[in-house]
């Protein structure tokens, strides 16, 4: 429902229920029958106008019950991160004295909610086709570091199978990012496709791979300074991971992460999907699974496991598929997949524009001078925004039992200071209703909304009643606001609409 009013002279308004107002409307989803009171105030006083909403219940759509004395998995802060390839920082990030404010901005509202720093590899398709460094190759990332904190993967070229070029690249980035900046080289990208890409003969294996590996270890890990190793395998197919075993028992004494690439679909080849694929669960659900004893290998072995490159659709996702406001519930429920598994952390591959950018900017060159302005900030962005909400001040898994009969899930967290949040994704195309919430011992709650008109949107998307439509730098506009969620008997009621998301945060009492 969308609560509009007419005020003339007031200096402050507030709706009860609302945490904050913003222009003259706001739109709330009662889960039961709700009166709002309207105030307006002046140097004169106050005045009042309230409005019931009748909420007739229906068939309630989902009953969870959320144990928060059982915290489990921790989700580490540098659990989302970003992947680039090789030609997109200079325009992504900008060169030292003419950066990307936008970009820079985009991070930092991601980084917002006590996660970060955020972790950014540099690598894929274009690793295999890198040259000897130029000057100023790496600049764009010494700056992100220097500005922001964040820190880098650089992939090294194998495919070219020149490791004496490969060793170059190391030397350059090794010379010209700060200390601090460096979490890894990555040797290669996606090896398990060389014998199909053209980047080694048809008859290249694993044990080849395997070989070349350690020659270019043994020539690039003696430069790196300490505390810093290698990224690998960095396998495109989690069919591959029936080779980790092997290869963990070659190197793991010379890794620092342990990386695997995951797609939730692809339109290589000429392949095409629906547009509603992202809301199918196993477009979110079967990479977890695939990876899931890998996970448990890795941390045998000492090592985190990161989903080195990951995202809706490869071969540069797809036009109403990738970015539509399904991809954004899709990846809130994905990371939430993984980090449920194990998976320490995510890189959502992405540059300016395509059809899985997460943002996509345009630039005026004049001179010696780039100006960058924001051509669009695209759905799935708010999905990576609403989990970081939701994943706020370090927190960890909470069991989450659910019934329902809707495509919807429920994941929850608490965190530090003991505030549990719990996300409701509702990706159900039909099915709407209340989700009852059993979580006893708790205060008063608050709803925060990730809404579109629907799941095809590309525009007019909003997260807490914000919206990245029309920012020119980056920020969301309008003014945050949530709604008040209270418990009656220790059950909280969420009303949820579908194709949409909902995140209950709730402090102890």
């Amino acid at each position: 429902m969308t609560l509009d009013w007419s005020v003339t002279g007031a200096t402050t308004i507030g709706i009860s229920g609302v945490s904050a107002t913003s222009g003259n409307s706001v739109v709330v989803t009662p889960a039961e029958t709700t009166s709002y009171t309207l105030t307006a105030t002046n140097a004169g006083g106050s005045v009042h106008q309230a409005l019931t909403i009748t909420v007739q219940l229906g068939t309630a759509l989902a009953s969870a019950t959320v144990d928060p004395s059982k915290p489990g998995t921790p989700i580490p802060p540098s659990f989302l991160g970003f992947s680039h390839e090789w030609t997109s920082p200079p325009v992504l990030m900008g060169p030292p004295g003419n950066t990307n404010p936008i970009y820079r901005q985009l991070v930092k509202n991601l980084t917002a909610y006590g996660g970060g720093p955020l972790l950014i590899r540099i690598g894929g398709n274009s690793t295999d086709k890198t040259v000897a460094p130029t000057t100023g190759v790496v600049a764009p990332m010494a700056q992100l570091y220097t500005d922001l904190g964040a820190k880098f993967t650089l992939g090294v070229n194998l495919g070219a199978d020149d490791v004496t070029l490969a060793t170059q690249q190391a030397q350059d980035y090794l010379a010209n990012m700060p200390a601090g900046s460096l979490e890894a080289i990555e040797i290669g990208n996606e090896p398990d496709l060389y014998h199909d890409n053209g980047d080694r003969p048809t008859t290249y294996t694993f044990a080849d791979y395997f070989s070349d590996f350690a020659t270019w270890r043994a020539a690039i890990l003696p430069l790196l300074p300490q505390g810093v190793k290698l990224m690998g395998p960095s396998w495109a197919s989690s069919s591959s991971l029936s080779n980790l075993p092997a290869f963990l028992s070659q190197e793991e004494q010379y890794l620092s992460i342990v990386s695997q690439h995951y797609y939730a679909g692809t339109q290589c080849n000429g392949n095409t999907n629906p547009p509603d694929y992202l809301l199918q669960d196993s477009a979110a659900a079967k990479g977890a699974t695939a990876v899931a004893s890998s996970v448990t290998l890795t941390h045998q072995a000492g090592l985190p496991f990161r989903m080195g490159e990951m995202n809706s659709i490869s071969c540069g996702g797809e036009t109403g598929v990738s970015d539509i406001f399904a991809s954004a519930l899709w990846s809130t429920d994905v990371m939430f997949e993984f980090a449920n598994v194990g998976v320490d952390g995510v890189n959502f591959h992405n540059g300016n524009g395509g059809g899985y950018a997460l943002f996509q900017f345009n630039t005026a060159i004049e001179g010696n001078t780039t100006t960058y302005s924001i051509e669009s900030i695209r759905p799935e962005y708010y999905g990576l925004l609403f989990f970081q909400m939701a994943t706020a001040n370090t927190p960890k898994l909470l069991p989450v039992t659910l019934t329902t009969s809707a495509n919807l899930k429920v994941w929850a967290t608490i965190d530090t200071q003991g505030i549990v949040r719990i996300v409701l994704i509702n990706k159900d195309e039909v099915a709407q209703g209340v989700v009852s919430i059993t979580l006893p011992g708790y205060g008063s709650g608050t709803v925060t909304r990730l809404n579109a008109a629907n799941y095809q949107a590309t525009t007019g998307i909003t997260i807490g009643g914000q919206t990245f439509d029309g920012s020119t730098d980056g920020t969301p506009q309008g003014a945050a606001y949530t709604e008040t969620a209270v418990a009656s008997g220790g059950v909280y009621s969420v009303a949820i609409g579908p194709t949409s998301a909902a995140l209950l945060t709730v402090n102890p009492q």
